[in-house]
């Protein structure tokens, strides 16, 4: 599906009630003015002629800024002004019969209340998600429980579409809502009912632009729910006490070869994408020497504790080969790189942190796989990776952004599930 570019960062969501009998097409214009990203027409009590003659108005308003307009509920508002979009809600159209009405090529974002409404919309090909409520509103009184930020940060972490955040979105809480990675925020209130709309908007630009973070930065926040259960893993907690019991890190060890070794010809698949240059010799230097030194450690530890690498891969260790398998063999730059990052950045911040608890020092029989993904190279390698990661999301479309997100999380899922796999025993 061809799909529009567009912007959530500062989405205004219009209240004539608020307006203070000001003209909502002077309040839009003055907030576009001020950097409001899209504008979503809000009308709940006006029929239906009225409705379309307030559409058309602000249409023809955003038209010269190239501003969407997406219009509440009403498909056939929508459809009567040809608007950028609509934004439904849980008791509204079925997402499918407004894709089939309004065609391909039309914003269509949904409300979802809990978590349920969002693995639902996860299976819907939507252009975004309203988050809503996070915090409770005197604007709207018809909705659910807040999600609050916590919920906020969890929603994230399980999106598959960009999210706008809804529900007492204003200059107080702008901040801290846009540092659980959202992609933006819907305000009605801070900017309808403001003295000076345009400055309000610029305000709260500012503050989205400046706790909006780099596309690693928006993912790491997604995935602190995931990295918690890493890091409080009993295999995590047992290797820092060097209670571990061998033959589990053995079945961890062995997967892990198999793992490693389809890892490093990835990563000179990898090198291979990128533009010839200093970059693609680093990725290639880095695929070499890192890589040469993870397996003399695991053919060390191998030998020390006993094991053989003569075993067939497991089905975790199979599932994670062909999620990145995937990306490579398309040559997308940004989706593979998106895929093998989890790998480097995961055990790095793991090796630190199993590092900072580790007990026994050098009489921990894990203490060499340890100092190993704590390393400088591995500190070094990791930024790098980081870099360009961001370097290719800063050039993608709001939606490419989130499948890269969601095909980083998968990574680190995977790699949740590979540890798992190891305490089990099991295929799991």
């Amino acid at each position: 599906m061809s799909r529009p570019d567009f912007d959530l960062s500062l989405y205004l969501v219009t209240d004539r009630p608020l307006a203070r009998g000001r003209d909502m097409r002077w309040i839009v214009e003055e907030a576009v003015k001020g950097g409001c990203t899209i504008v979503q027409l809000r009308e709940k009590d006006c029929d239906t002629r009225e409705f379309i003659q307030l559409a058309q108005q602000l249409k023809e308003v955003l038209r010269p800024y190239g501003v969407p307009l997406i219009i509440n509920d009403r498909l056939d508002v929508a459809l009567a002004v040809d608007a950028d979009g609509v934004h439904i809600g849980q008791s509204d159209m079925p997402y499918e019969i407004a894709r089939r009405l309004l065609g391909p090529d039309k914003i269509i974002g949904l409300s979802v209340e809990n978590m349920e409404d969002l693995e639902e919309a996860n299976r819907l090909d939507l252009d975004y998600i309203g988050i809503s409520p996070i915090f409770g509103t005197p604007t709207k009184t018809d909705t659910a429980a807040p999600f609050g930020l916590d919920g906020a940060q969890l929603a994230m972490c399980r999106s598959l579409h960009p999210a706008v955040g809804i529900g007492g979105m204003n200059h107080r809480t702008a901040a801290d809502v846009m540092q659980r990675g959202v992609d933006g925020i819907a305000v009605v209130s801070d900017i309808v009912a403001a003295d000076s709309p345009q400055e309000s908007s610029r305000t709260l630009l500012e503050i989205v632009r400046q706790n909006q973070g780099t596309w690693c930065q928006n993912a790491w926040q997604a995935v602190q729910p995931l990295m918690r259960q890493i890091e409080q893993h009993p295999f995590q907690q047992q290797m820092a006490q060097g209670t571990l019991p061998r033959e589990v890190f053995g079945r961890y060890l062995q997967q892990d070869s198999i793992y490693l070794s389809n890892y490093s010809r990835e990563m000179q698949q990898f090198a291979a994408l990128v533009d010839e240059g200093p970059l693609r010799e680093q990725f290639e230097a880095f695929a070499a020497d890192s890589m040469k030194a993870e397996h003399e450690l695991h053919e060390q530890l191998m030998l020390d504790f006993g094991f053989t690498s003569d075993v067939e891969p497991a089905e975790v260790t199979v599932r994670y080969m062909r999620h990145t398998a995937q990306y490579l063999e398309k040559g997308d730059l940004a989706m593979a790189l998106a895929s093998i990052l989890p790998c480097m950045w995961i055990y790095n911040e793991v090796g630190h942190y199993v590092q900072s608890i580790a007990q026994g020092g050098k009489d921990n029989p894990y203490h060499a796989w340890i100092e190993c993904y704590a390393s400088d190279f591995m500190d070094q390698g990791v930024p790098v990776m980081q870099q360009l990661m961001d370097k290719l999301a800063a050039h993608e479309t709001a939606h490419r952004r989130a499948e890269l997100r969601r095909v980083f999380m998968q990574g680190v899922e995977l790699e949740l599930a590979f540890w798992e796999q190891a305490m089990k025993g099991l295929r799991v």
